[in-house]
């Protein structure tokens, strides 16, 4: 498998977090795409010459100017910036997946929860870019261990 197939899953379900309220939910994606989109200005800022970046600076200012405007900022400075922007989203996803799957393991081993084999199984196929295999283990563990509390129960 390869990185690529990582656009074919929803990250609610990479994360067994569908059981979760919208609430919830709705602040796992609302943080995602925060610290994504700071990696991301990371990312392209190191690609922009100083005239640039205060240009950047002015648009960011207005109050009116759109997604689009600023996304044909960057289209008309980066070479290939479509490329960078794929290739920054999927190993932003896969990164912010493993994190969370070593940090899932860490602490039901901690507590010696019975879904830590699942979420160890989780971490080595995400590591081999085994995104249906993720999912089903994301799965099983909806359907064995929820909607008893979550094992994110740990992170708190």
């Amino acid at each position: 498998m390869a990185l690529t197939d990582l656009t074919k899953y929803d990250l609610l379900d990479l994360l067994a977090a569908n059981f979760y309220p919208d609430e919830k939910k709705e602040e796992i994606v609302s943080s995602y795409m925060k610290a994504f989109a700071d990696y991301l200005s990371d990312r392209v800022a190191d690609r922009l010459k100083e005239e640039d970046g205060e240009k950047l600076a002015e648009l960011l200012r207005d109050p009116y100017v759109t997604p689009e405007v600023i996304e044909n900022f960057y289209k008309g400075r980066i070479p290939e910036y479509d490329i960078l922007l794929l290739g920054g989203t999927l190993l932003f996803k896969k990164t912010f997946l493993l994190d969370f799957y070593k940090e899932m393991l860490k602490k039901t081993k901690e507590v010696e929860d019975a879904s830590n084999v699942l979420w160890s199984n989780m971490v080595t196929a995400a590591e081999k870019d085994e995104w249906g295999t993720v999912l089903d283990y994301a799965k099983q563990i909806e359907e064995k261990f929820l909607p008893s509390p979550h094992p994110s129960k740990y992170l708190d």
